[in-house]
């Protein structure tokens, strides 16, 4: 059978794909520091929604959805060369399980972004506070005390902890 005498390309190509969704699910969470300094509706703002948009839908969708493919293709392989006893085996649960991880830590990284971003300008104090102790302390980037003030400065009217 043609995936059996390919074994080595399959394996590889789902090295490439591994290392392509996990290039971009680093990538992501970058983006959403630098959004977190965006004006809403400007030039960056618009920007960083298209990466965060194209990331999402021509590089970590696509990767996943071929390391699946070719993840599957090898457990076939092996299935038939060596038995099926190997999905038993503590390296391949472990294994299972981290991809479970990765799909569901993808699946929190596609929605985190929108969650985030309506919460402060729905003016949900929380957000806001978020967002400003990330200006503060220069999570993810430059200090800007001016930001964090805009965004403590209703949490702390509101006497939210550790807001002041």
């Amino acid at each position: 059978m043609w995936l059996i005498h390919n074994y080595n390309l399959v394996r590889g190509l789902h090295i490439i794909s591994v290392i392509a969704w996990m290039a971009g699910m680093l990538y992501l969470p970058r983006l959403y520091v630098y959004h977190t300094r965006a004006i809403p509706g400007g030039e960056l703002d618009v920007t960083l929604k298209e990466m965060e948009r194209k990331l999402l839908r021509i590089i970590l969708n696509p990767a996943m959805i071929l390391a699946f493919i070719f993840g599957l293709s090898l457990i076939w392989i092996d299935g038939h060369v060596r038995g099926w006893g190997f999905l038993l085996k503590p390296w391949m649960l472990t294994k299972l399980a981290g991809v479970l991880f990765l799909v569901s830590w993808l699946g929190f990284l596609s929605g985190a972004r929108r969650w985030f971003e309506k919460a402060a300008r729905r003016g949900n104090l929380e957000a806001k506070k978020a967002l400003g102790s990330m200006f503060m302390d220069g999570t993810g980037g430059a200090k800007d005390y001016v930001k964090a003030r805009k965004f403590l400065a209703p949490a702390a009217e509101a006497s939210l902890p550790d807001s002041s």
